[in-house]
C-alpha cells in the first residue's frame, strides 16, 4: 500500500472517530444523565485536533512526492480536501446549533484550523473559494488560508524545520575544515586526513540536505559495486576526487612542500 493510500485511510479513520463522538453527543442530548458533558467536550476537541493532524500529514505526503503529480492524482487530493471541508462545515453547523439551543458547550476551532488545506485548494480551484468562504464564515470557522497571499502547490516540497540541524552541523564541519586548512599548518598525515574528512562531511551534509533524493553514486571497488545516496554519496565523491595532492612531511612532521602530480 502506498503512503498516499495509507494517509487517505488514516483520514477516514480519524473522521470515523469524530462521528463516533458526535453519535455519543446525540445520545447525550436524549439522555443527559448517562454522559459527562465535560468529558464528551474534551474528547471531541481531541479528535478534531487529531483529524487536523491527519489532514496535514496527508497534504505533506502529497507535497513530498518526487516530480509533478499526475492530473488524476492531483484531482484525488483536491477532492479529498473538499470532502474534509464539507465534513468540518457540517460538524461545525451541528455543534453551533447545539450550543445556540443551550444543549452542549461551545466548541471553538483554532484560527489556523485547515489553514494549509485552504491554501492548497485556493491555488488549484480559485473559482470555488468565494462559496467556501461564505460557508466557513457562516459556521465561524477560520478562513486564514483562503485569505493568505501567494500560492501553495501541492507538489512543492515544503521546507521543514528539521533541515536546519544538518545545515548547522555541516556548516560547523566546514568551519573546522577551513581552520585546519588555512589557519593551522597541516603537519601530519592524520591532520590532512581530518581536514579532508571534515570538508567532505560538511559539504556533503549541506548539499545532501538541500538536494535530498537527487544525488546517487555507485562506486566499483575490487569488483564490488557500492551504492550511496544523498549526503553519503557526496561525502564519498569528495574523498575520491581529491583537488589537492597530499603534502610531504619531514621526519619532524613539518610541512615542507607539496607533491606535484
Amino acid at each position: 500500500m502506498s503512503s498516499f493510500e495509507e494517509n487517505t485511510r488514516m483520514l477516514s479513520k480519524e473522521k470515523d472517530k469524530i462521528n463516533k463522538v458526535l453519535s455519543e453527543i446525540c445520545d447525550f442530548v436524549k439522555e443527559p444523565s448517562r454522559f459527562n458533558e465535560n468529558a464528551l467536550h474534551f474528547k471531541l476537541v481531541s479528535e478534531l485536533s487529531s483529524f487536523h493532524t491527519a489532514v496535514e500529514a496527508f497534504l505533506t505526503d502529497c507535497s513530498s512526492k518526487e516530480g509533478d503529480l499526475t492530473k488524476a492524482q492531483l484531482e484525488d487530493c483536491l477532492n479529498s480536501i473538499e470532502q474534509v471541508f464539507d465534513a468540518i462545515i457540517n460538524i461545525a453547523m451541528m455543534l453551533n446549533e447545539l450550543h445556540e439551543n443551550k444543549i452542549f458547550k461551545i466548541v471553538r476551532f483554532s484560527d489556523g484550523y485547515l489553514n494549509l488545506a485552504q491554501k492548497v485548494y485556493k491555488t488549484y480551484r480559485p473559482s470555488e473559494v468565494n462559496g467556501l468562504i461564505e460557508r466557513f464564515n457562516s459556521c465561524n470557522l477560520s478562513i486564514s488560508g483562503f485569505k493568505a497571499k501567494g500560492k501553495m502547490k501541492i507538489n512543492t516540497r515544503p521546507i521543514s524545520k528539521n533541515i536546519f540541524v544538518p545545515l548547522v552541523c555541516g556548516g560547523l564541519m566546514l568551519v573546522l575544515a577551513v581552520y585546519f586548512g588555512f589557519y593551522k599548518l597541516i603537519d601530519t598525515g592524520v591532520q590532512y586526513f581530518i581536514f579532508r574528512a571534515l570538508f567532505a562531511a560538511g559539504l556533503g551534509t549541506i548539499l545532501g540536505t538541500l538536494m535530498a533524493g537527487k544525488i546517487n553514486l555507485t562506486v566499483k571497488y575490487n569488483q564490488i559495486a557500492l551504492t550511496a545516496a544523498g549526503s553519503i554519496a557526496i561525502f564519498v565523491l569528495l574523498l575520491l576526487v581529491n583537488p589537492a595532492p597530499p603534502p610531504e612531511y619531514t621526519s619532524d612532521h613539518k610541512t615542507i612542500t607539496t607533491q606535484a602530480k
